[in-house]
């Protein structure tokens, strides 16, 4: 899957209630078994216990008496959010059929709620729903540079908002680039990569005359989301013979983003050397190459500092297929790692895209083990973005999630159910 490694706020008024309509049941999950004709719509419902006697696993009952749809709407009418979504678990768990317009209506007010309530990680769980509310509100954030989010949570945020090329945040983007934050300009450079308007480049690449190695590596990566490749190899080849001091090395280290090897020789005696302005930064490129010795230069690396430990992880595809997995997992379960790291890492696993890295996302988004609340929030979105809970028996666990005593972890579950509601088939 095509990801994005997991934002922002300022105090907004909620959207009006959303309204559902029901006419039928939907189709059964794909994966479960076809359940018998649901009875007609009584309204007939059973009360839930309160909220801290939930059940994570809902006993059989009799099906008239469970919850019927229209019972569950009323309750989302009342304001009794909680109570709704138990009822609606039950009434999943009794006919094993999903209803995504019922599923959406339910965890949808109850984040809308949360959020109204000063919970900034509902926010981002509503962002990744791609909900209207929530765009605004990061729209907000991007214009003012006023977050409450975590770097990663606002980081992920405006990426997702890139994500979605709607073509008022283009031009939020580019009026980022000129902000004199250069944390928040940087972001706006992977931002317009991600976006993928191709007029990008120009203002882009005007950037390149005074931007450091740090800031040209990232203008040279999403140039190159961009296709703009031709007009970087005209660049930089141009450069690699200057005989001018840096330029060369500069030049065949950005060479290196595009996949030439005609800046090899230069980069890896800047390796050898540890280049004094050029390295670590000349760990991040190694990925891009086809050459026998990156790996080995990758591996050194991540046992390396803490800077060469970040650049290296950037060219972890260097890397044999059955090494890179357990070397992310290596730093995930590294509880002395920052949250940067964590979520670099789990972001690059979740890319990876093979059975094993999909089967290690699931063992972190649902273990039993103490973790860092954030990482198994985020391996549960990431498990959303690549539509990894289709399956009854993943949702199962996720379901199980939304009982957590941990809040944020409660709530990426919300908002990974509300991902797979709209994605549902109907």
């Amino acid at each position: 899957m095509t990801r994005c490694f997991t934002s922002l706020f300022l105090a907004f008024a909620l959207l009006g209630a959303f309204v559902y309509s029901f006419s039928s049941a939907n189709a059964a999950d794909d994966t479960s078994t076809p359940a018998p004709a649901a009875p007609a719509d009584s309204g007939t419902s059973t009360a839930t216990p309160a909220t801290s006697a939930h059940k994570t696993v809902i006993p059989d009952v009799p099906k008239h008496f469970i919850p019927s749809r229209s019972a569950i709407l009323e309750k989302i009418a009342n304001g009794k959010y909680l109570d709704a979504e138990s009822d609606y678990l039950e009434w999943e768990n009794a006919w094993q059929q999903v209803d995504p317009a019922l599923l959406i209506a339910v965890e949808s007010h109850i984040l809308q709620k949360q959020y109204a309530d000063g919970d900034v990680n509902a926010l981002f769980a509503l962002l990744h729903a791609g909900d209207e509310m929530a765009l605004q509100a990061v729209r907000t954030m991007v214009r003012t540079g006023k977050t409450e989010l975590t770097p990663e949570q606002y980081t992920a945020a405006v990426l997702l908002l890139a994500n979605r090329q709607e073509l008022p945040d283009y031009n939020l983007f580019i009026n980022l680039l000129k902000n004199k934050d250069l944390t928040l300009g940087n972001l706006a450079i992977t931002a317009l990569g991600y976006y993928g308007n191709k007029k990008a480049i120009t203002p882009l690449t005007l950037l390149l005359g005074e931007a450091d190695i740090d800031r040209s590596i990232l203008i040279v990566k999403s140039v190159m989301k961009l296709s703009g490749k031709a007009q970087l190899l005209v660049r930089y080849n141009l450069e690699l013979k200057s005989p001018l001091p840096g330029i060369p090395d500069r030049a065949a280290l950005l060479l290196t983003i595009t996949g030439s090897t005609a800046g090899w020789n230069k980069l890896q005696k800047m390796l050898d050397d540890k280049t004094e302005g050029f390295y670590p930064q000349a760990l991040s490129v190694l990925g891009n190459l086809s050459v026998p010795d990156t790996e080995a230069y990758v591996t050194s690396g991540l046992a390396g500092s803490e800077a060469e430990q970040m650049n290296a992880l950037a060219s972890i595809n260097a890397l044999s297929s059955d090494q890179i997995v357990p070397a992310l997992l290596k730093i995930i379960d590294d509880k002395a790692k920052s949250d940067p790291f964590h979520f670099t890492a789990l972001n690059l696993l979740a890319e990876q895209g093979s059975t094993e890295a999909q089967t290690t996302l699931r063992n972190i988004a649902f273990s039993d083990k103490e973790v860092n609340s954030m990482i198994t929030a985020n391996a549960i979105y990431l498990l959303a973005d690549a539509g990894l809970i289709n399956t009854a028996a993943v949702r199962t666990l996720l379901y199980q999630q939304l009982f957590n005593d941990d809040k944020a972890i409660a709530t990426a579950s919300r908002g990974a159910l509300l991902v797979y509601g709209q994605n549902a088939p109907r």
